[in-house]
């Protein structure tokens, strides 16, 4: 049995040397085969938490695009198959930027939701005018600055500069 990895050489082959008639109707039929491994490396290299079909279809375009430009083919060259439509390239190369986006979105969730109630009006504010300037994409940067005080009772002061 052949695996995700030797599927997508193969089906790059039939490309290239082979010539189909509807290469569309072959990737329709064997997509799920083609990127059977996909799903678990997009999770284990932190690249995307929670795939859905469609990330994986869509990661496999873009192994198979890599697979083509070593011989310097595109997915252009066969117009009917789509191209990768997610930044792959950046997900893959940005470690840090991976493991920030892997994270459980239903247990921050529901942190959000415990935590919210609990702002104090200022907090509440702020909060408020973060959520809206990321909804909205303004580009926006705030400047957060607090004191509190310790055990030994010493003012600490402390600041962050927050771009949205």
């Amino acid at each position: 049995m052949a695996t995700g990895r030797q599927l997508r050489d193969l089906f790059v082959t039939l490309l290239h040397d082979c010539t189909p008639s509807d290469p569309l109707c072959l990737w329709m039929d064997f997509r799920d085969k083609i990127c059977d491994d996909l799903c678990h490396r997009l999770q284990t290299q932190n690249i995307c938490q929670n795939p859905t079909p469609e990330d994986v279809h869509d990661f496999g375009f873009y192994l198979i695009e890599e697979i083509l430009q070593r011989s310097n083919k595109s997915l252009c060259n066969w117009p009917m198959l789509p191209l990768p439509q997610q930044d792959w390239e950046n997900a893959i190369s940005n470690q840090l930027i991976a493991e920030q986006r892997n994270y459980d979105q239903e247990q921050q969730a529901q942190y959000a939701e415990d935590c919210i109630p609990r702002l104090n009006p200022e907090q509440c504010s702020a909060f408020d005018r973060i959520f809206e300037a990321v909804e909205n994409k303004t580009g926006q940067t705030f400047f957060f600055t607090w004191a509190r005080r310790n055990r030994q009772d010493l003012c600490l002061q402390h600041s962050f500069l927050f771009p949205v």
